[in-house]
């Protein structure tokens, strides 16, 4: 899942786990106003997110994106992120 805050979202959020002010303001001043992104802690090895990716590939018709999102947890764009670069790596075999 990919965490997307809009800076006043995430700067409540901030407070809202006593996250020092001096530190909420730096991040006020490097963002300005930006939305930022915050992965989640990963708990997959790099081998299984590949045999996950490789899966979602496997199992993508090209209507069913809503059913795999559900499936992974993942969101649209990682989904289109993932068949993409398995195409990439798809290719790149043939062709050595």
């Amino acid at each position: 899942m990919i965490l997307v805050f809009e800076m006043s979202t995430f700067l409540t959020e901030l407070r809202a786990l006593e996250i020092p002010d001096d530190i909420i303001e730096k991040l006020k001043h490097h963002f300005n106003g930006a939305s930022l992104y915050i992965p989640k802690p990963e708990s997959k090895s790099l081998d299984e997110k590949a045999q996950r990716n490789t899966e979602i590939y496997l199992n993508f018709d090209g209507k069913n994106s809503r059913h795999i999102r559900k499936e992974y947890n993942l969101s649209a764009s990682q989904i289109c992120r993932i068949i993409r670069n398995q195409r990439v790596l798809r290719q790149r075999d043939w062709t050595i």
